[in-house]
Parts: C-alpha cells; sequence; structure tokens
C-alpha cells in the first residue's frame, strides 16, 4: 500500500532536521574544517546523497545551520524583551542573549568565522551570507525600534558591529568576559541616555 504524501513529507522534514542538528554537533566538536560529509552521513544515519537533496552542497548546510542560529537568536531577543521595555533594558537583553546563544552553540559561531575569512568559500556563498546579514539588520532594527525609539538599519548594523567585534576578540581569547563587555557598554550607553536627557533617543 502506498504511503500517504504527508507521511513521506514528515519522514523529510525529519530527516532534514536530523541532518542539521547532527551536523551543529559536529561542528561545534570540530568547526567547519573538521567536518565532512562523511562524517555527516554517518553521524545523522542518511546517505550523502541524501544531504545533498535536501541541502544542495556542504556549504549550503553549514549556512543553513548558522541561519538557524540566528532565528533562534531573533526569535529569543523578541519574546523575552518585550517592546514597552526601556530601549536601553533591550538592549542589554540582547546584548547578553547573544553570549548566552554563542556559548549555547559554539557551531554556529565558528561557521561564521571560518566562513568570512575562508575566500574561497565566500566566492560561493557570499551573496546568501549578505542575504542573511540584510534580514537579521532588517530584523534588529524592527525589534530596537519598538516603543518609539527609532533604529534605522545603519544603527543596527553598528550594534551587530560590537557584537560581532566583542564575539570575535572572545572567539580569539576565551578569557575575554563577553557577558562582563555587553554589561560595561550597556552601562555607559545608559549613563549616556541619562545625561542627554529623553530628547536624546
Amino acid at each position: 500500500m502506498p504511503q500517504a504524501k504527508g507521511a513521506k513529507t514528515s519522514r523529510g522534514e525529519d530527516t532534514r532536521r536530523r541532518i542539521l542538528e547532527r551536523t551543529r554537533e559536529l561542528l561545534a566538536d570540530a568547526g567547519p574544517g573538521g567536518v565532512t560529509l562523511d562524517s555527516i552521513s554517518q553521524a545523522a544515519g542518511v546517505a550523502k546523497s541524501s544531504i545533498l537533496w535536501h541541502f544542495g552542497s556542504k556549504e549550503d548546510l553549514y549556512l543553513a545551520v548558522l541561519d538557524e542560529v540566528m532565528a533562534r537568536f531573533e526569535a529569543m531577543a523578541v519574546a523575552e524583551h518585550p517592546p514597552d521595555a526601556p530601549p536601553i533594558t533591550r538592549l542589554r537583553g540582547f546584548f547578553l542573549d547573544f553570549a548566552a546563544l554563542v556559548r549555547a552553540y559554539p557551531g554556529g559561531s565558528r561557521i561564521l568565522v571560518g566562513s568570512l575569512f575562508n575566500p574561497e568559500l565566500m566566492a560561493r556563498v557570499g551573496e546568501k551570507v549578505a542575504a542573511m546579514y540584510r534580514r537579521f539588520r532588517r530584523s534588529l532594527s524592527a525589534h530596537l525600534s519598538q516603543g518609539g525609539c527609532a533604529v534605522d538599519e545603519h544603527v543596527a548594523a553598528g550594534v551587530l558591529g560590537l557584537l560581532e567585534g566583542v564575539f570575535l576578540q572572545w572567539h580569539i581569547d576565551p578569557s575575554l568576559d563577553m557577558e562582563a563587555s555587553f554589561n560595561a557598554v550597556a552601562d555607559v550607553l545608559e549613563a549616556l541616555e541619562k545625561n542627554l536627557g529623553p530628547n536624546y533617543s
């Protein structure tokens, strides 16, 4: 008796999810340079052809993992920091959520660093990474603009640059306390806001 189409779709989604999860785990342990299609195939219990059918290439699979991590961050930031919270409170929470996510998903961090500093890889997937960044900046701008404080995409790019700058230093030197760095920046911004008055925002 042939299987229903819904069952096939569900099984395909389960396979795709399993490939993503196992790839994220492998990347957390070994980084992009230490993960192959063979190791992903073995960890996920699927054929390499199945991985390529779902994702097209190993690079696109890495980007799917990174995109998933960024989407989780966006969802977490929106859920945990409502628009009626003061802007500096939302920004501080955003910083600390980022630090927590980096620690929870080191594979995503390694993909980002590995991708940006790999010219051959960026030549193949650079536009996809750029599109992810554009979407992320727009989402960040919209989230930080809620509650009456206008934040355009340029400001969002600056905030993202601060996040990545602290992250990159931590990636190079894990003794850096990301949370302390982000809290210190938020403290300075909060002091500036108080000194400059309500018209500042």
